[in-house]
């Protein structure tokens, strides 16, 4: 699939599925978009719900009781408070969504990778009727956590360890050589 550097940072898709991913090369930070189609659009909302989250930002939707208390295998597990409130600020903080207005958006669902807890799974709610639906693969470093991936369609799926990929329950296309009848 063709790859295509851009010189914007932000996400406004309409009816078209994107990836974008950050890299560096040359000490200058670059992003890169894969875009594949088809794909949804936004769901229509209430204008009266646009200023007011149906759920509060940054809430989980994981199976398990917290980030680091032993949940089984191919499971993810919700994110603690911090670590809640630290993904959603670096979200919010990315060049990934820097051309995106704050409040069109809410940060969802969080999830944390139960074999490596470094890994961490987003959604971005749109709360308005002018941007689409995203999901972003976060991963931690030794500064904090990092939006690495946003789009809509096979979001960290090159770019997670296999068993990250199961925990998080990235919707990947099936392993080159792998056939599925």
């Amino acid at each position: 699939m063709p790859a295509a550097s851009v010189a914007v940072a932000g996400v406004v898709t309409i009816g078209g599925a994107v990836a974008f991913t950050t890299g560096s090369s040359g000490g200058f930070a670059h992003l890169t978009a894969t875009t594949i189609s088809p794909a949804g659009t936004a769901p229509q909302r209430d204008a009266s719900t646009a200023t007011t989250p149906p759920v509060a930002e940054g809430a989980s939707t994981a199976t398990g009781t917290g980030a680091g208390t032993g949940a089984a295998a191919g499971q993810a597990v919700a994110p603690s408070p911090a670590d809640a409130a630290a993904i959603t600020a670096a979200i919010r903080s990315s060049e990934l969504t820097t051309m995106v207005p704050p409040t069109s958006y809410q940060v969802v669902g969080i999830r944390i990778a139960s074999s490596d807890p470094n890994w961490a799974w987003a959604e971005l709610e749109p709360v308005t009727a002018d941007i689409d639906r995203a999901r972003g693969v976060l991963h931690r470093t030794t500064s904090g956590w990092r939006l690495e991936q946003l789009g809509s369609y096979e979001v960290g799926c090159a770019l997670v360890p296999p068993q990250v990929r199961a925990d998080l329950a990235l919707d990947c296309p099936p392993a080159a050589g792998t056939f599925t009848a």
